[in-house]
């Protein structure tokens, strides 16, 4: 049996959660698909710093111990699941004021990449915070961003912190196939519909840039797409914040993780480098 696509918006207790709602109720309402608010709370979270694990115990010490550890373990996990059904039932009045075909809300336990994995099969569009919460609102990127992307390998709104409806976009254009293949797919996708685009292609090379990047214009006009062309030779990131500044576009949307994970470990994702060096909404199409 075929499993109806859904756009999933993934939720917890940072204050992104309500542009995350607000993208992916938009997204659900423009692609007529139904929306999931989905808040995962974690099975195992890390012991709290304050306890003193050392030395030598007894049996009946042990014993003590663990039964304190369960009891504050439940009484966590029920305040955790209390928080969240609060969160959600709000967060789905907002999605709601949207006018989505449908919303539903599930609270799992367990790990976010996993889960969303679970379910690939039902996920046209992934919503997500920039942020986890052990980095809370400073430039770095959730490592949950990479990982699920990379994993479930469908299209993800990366969102800012203010929800904006898409009216102009940046094209951070490669040339590589797989972003050809989007271009000429672009009259295709419901989240871009209508959009101006701004095709910025960058590199050291200047005659190739300011080739890819007349194709990629041409080809959109070609689809009755509004769009024009930029060749930038700084970096990528500065590239696009620059470009985005100048422009005023809401989005940017760009190949993401398309090189393989032993090289990461090399030299910094391009994705990664992009979404540290912006505060609004990135449209990734994994690579």
């Amino acid at each position: 049996m075929q499993t109806e696509s859904k756009v999933i918006a993934c939720i917890d207790q940072l204050p992104s959660s309500d542009s995350v709602t607000r993208h992916g109720a938009w997204a659900a309402q423009r692609s007529q698909l139904g929306l999931e608010l989905l808040h995962i709370i974690e099975r195992h979270p890390a012991l709290r710093g304050d306890q003193d694990h050392s030395g030598t115990l007894g049996m009946n010490a042990q014993e003590t111990l663990l039964a304190q550890f369960a009891a504050e373990e439940e009484l966590r996990s029920r305040r955790d699941r209390e928080q969240a059904r609060t969160l959600l039932s709000e967060l789905r009045e907002t999605a709601l004021s949207l006018a989505p075909p449908s919303v539903d809300t599930r609270l799992r336990h367990g790990d976010l990449e996993e889960t969303i994995a679970s379910h690939a099969n039902a996920v046209a569009l992934l919503v997500l915070g920039r942020h986890d919460r052990s980095e809370g609102d400073g430039v770095q990127v959730g490592h949950h961003v990479a990982s699920t992307v990379r994993r479930v390998r469908r299209p993800a709104l990366v969102v800012g912190r203010e929800f904006r409806e898409p009216r102009s976009v940046i094209l951070a254009f490669d040339g590589s196939s797989g972003m050809r293949h989007k271009v000429l797919n672009w009259s295709q996708d419901p989240w871009l519909a209508g959009v101006r685009v701004h095709v910025v292609a960058t590199g050291t090379d200047a005659s190739r840039a300011q080739s890819i990047c007349t194709w990629a214009t041409s080809a959109l006009q070609g689809q009755g797409v509004e769009a024009s062309g930029l060749v930038q030779m700084a970096p990528l990131p500065e590239a696009i914040a620059q470009s985005a500044k100048d422009l005023g576009a809401d989005w940017v949307v760009m190949g993401a993780y398309g090189r393989a994970v032993w090289k990461r470990w090399l030299k910094p994702s391009h994705t990664d480098q992009v979404l540290r060096a912006i505060d609004f909404t990135a449209y990734l199409i994994p690579g």
